[in-house]
């Protein structure tokens, strides 16, 4: 079958892009700004974040001027996102970048750039409606934690609610119950974008409403009221209809089910969204602006990149300091080793920050926290090797998210003519041709003697920088770019 024509990007009207982490510059915000960028040359793109943005510096760290684009601020509700999923509908196309936050998204198409998807929890644990038994009507999104009554169980929608449905005739119980002074719920129903109809319900007791629809997705649509004295900012209707119990991780689920296309950043990032999503995604890899990175006159240095930070997939800077420290106990002179990334001001993250201060004291290794992009580029051009040993140690089949799930650095590294040795898991095998374009090693025995070897043969090193510079252009911005405007192309944007 014939892939699609690229679309006309000027077509669309008004583009949101939203990131929570936009001062943390790692590889996501670099991503967010290759999407602010594209979209930016023909649309009114709007910046969504919850906290007004530093662009001189991003555009200093990562080489994005997005200080041109209008940011829009809007709070933060860490257990609904109601300002940002309210947010949303103002947008012909909504592009949710941020690593872990799942909004429910309403514009006319929805994107989400999956970094990683989160961990199921290991037990139950935060009650949420969900998929209920049998062939009706299933809650999946806009529903709050499961209430009971004398008529049994049900659950506030927050004005929002959808439902899974294999098509045909379908019931739903709904209830207005608000209190005096507040008017009775008017909900409108809907499926697949289509209003089929729209309804006041009585003041109190449930009312059956029925719907002939196709198989996939009904909307619940209702005006809200704000109940004095309650935690939860706005009620919906009540629903009596298909509910179940779950654990916490179904918020993520409902959310997901709002977005018309997942992008992955590699092959293993889409399997773990198959697994733990049961959604499929498209491959999207990351863009590295490699025209920024050039070949400098190559030093006796090996380089490392990546933030100092313990959490999730921490970049493993100190049991790479360590190994370096072995090499120059076993006889190794010369070569000198320097690690670059952003810092965070977490308490783990600063101690971390000190262990690897004071690791390399003695040895020829040096840091270079926040490193702007111009030390960056001079870093890795006069550097002959690069390191990377992310989710070294750790299991990929139990905790896969702390492995590099693609690893951008590689590939500047790469466009920088470093040979890259990287720990061989997760994303790095599709980044690195073993034995051509780097080097992918187990253990850290295996990288001390891959790096020795590198050393020790100045002619294989010479054509594996070659190679890897080569292998840096499969990753570019204007592949990133072209594959976006291929699968836009299969969205109800341009059907």
């Amino acid at each position: 079958m014939a892939r699609p024509p690229a679309p006309d990007l000027a077509r669309l009207v008004r583009v949101g892009v939203y990131n929570r982490w936009v001062d943390t510059l790692g590889g996501g915000e670099q991503t967010l700004g290759a999407f602010a960028s594209i979209f930016a040359e023909h649309h009114d793109v709007d910046l969504i974040t919850h906290e007004q943005p530093d662009w001189d510096r991003f555009a200093g760290t990562l080489g994005f001027d997005l200080g041109g684009l209008r940011s829009r601020v809007v709070p933060h509700d860490p257990d609904h996102y109601r300002p940002l999923q309210d947010a949303s509908r103002d947008y012909d196309l909504f592009v949710n970048c941020s690593y872990l936050d799942h909004v429910r998204a309403y514009a006319r198409v929805n994107v989400m750039q999956v970094f990683f998807p989160p961990a199921m929890p290991p037990s139950a644990g935060d009650v949420t409606p969900v998929p209920a038994g049998g062939d009706g009507p299933r809650a999946i999104a806009g529903l709050y934690p499961l209430e009971r009554d004398r008529d049994g169980v049900f659950a506030w929608t927050d004005g929002q609610g959808r439902f899974a449905v294999t098509g045909g005739r379908v019931t739903l119980r709904l209830a207005s119950n608000r209190p005096r002074g507040v008017p009775p719920a008017t909900v409108t129903v809907s499926a697949g974008g289509t209003d089929l109809l729209t309804k006041t319900l009585r003041r109190s007791g449930y009312e059956d409403v029925e719907v002939v629809v196709p198989p996939g997705f009904v909307d619940v649509r209702s005006d809200t009221f704000d109940p004095a004295g309650d935690v939860r900012p706005a009620l919906g209707v009540r629903v009596a209809t298909g509910l179940d119990r779950w654990t916490q991780h179904f918020r993520y689920v409902d959310s997901v089910a709002t977005y018309d296309l997942l992008l992955a950043n590699s092959h293993f990032t889409q399997r773990w969204i198959a697994r733990r999503y049961g959604r499929s995604s498209e491959l999207l890899y990351p863009p590295v602006q490699v025209g920024q990175f050039h070949v400098g006159e190559k030093r006796q240095r090996i380089v490392s990149v990546g933030r100092f930070f313990v959490e999730g997939h921490g970049k493993k800077q100190l049991e790479m300091i360590h190994a370096f420290r072995r090499l120059c106990d076993e006889g190794l002179s010369g070569w000198d080793y320097h690690l670059a990334g952003g810092t965070h001001h977490d308490p783990g993250s600063v101690r971390y920050l000190d262990d690897c201060r004071a690791a390399a004291v003695g040895y020829p290794v040096t840091l270079h926290p926040d490193a702007p992009l111009r030390e960056l580029v001079d870093l890795y051009a006069g550097s002959a090797l690069y390191w990377n040993a992310t989710g070294y140690g750790e299991d990929p089949d139990t905790v896969p998210d702390r492995f590099e799930h693609f690893g951008m650095t590689t590939v500047e590294a790469m466009a920088s003519g470093c040979v890259p040795l990287s720990y061989a898991r997760a994303g790095q095998p599709e980044v690195i041709e073993q034995g051509w374009s780097g080097v992918l090693f187990e253990t850290l025995d295996e990288l001390r003697a891959a790096t020795l070897a590198l050393i020790g043969d100045p002619a294989r090193r010479a054509a594996m920088a070659s190679a890897a510079v080569e292998r840096s252009r499969t990753f570019t911005d204007e592949r990133f770019r072209t594959t976006l405007r291929r699968l836009l192309a299969g969205t109800a944007l341009y059907a």
